[in-house]
């Protein structure tokens, strides 16, 4: 979330992390990271199949 607000920060519109959060979260949004990182890289060569 740190780099959400420092970046409307640095384009003019200051914003702390607690206030960007909340406002994301009160508009439907949810903190959730990409399933690969969660779960791990179950097949080794997994991105060979798209390669």
């Amino acid at each position: 979330m740190n780099t959400l607000a420092t970046e409307l920060t640095r384009q003019g519109h200051p914003i702390s992390d607690d206030t960007a959060r909340r406002l994301l979260i009160e508009a439907g949004y949810s903190l959730q990271g990409n399933a690969e990182v969660l779960e791990g890289n179950q097949q080794p060569d997994r991105h060979a199949q798209f390669g």
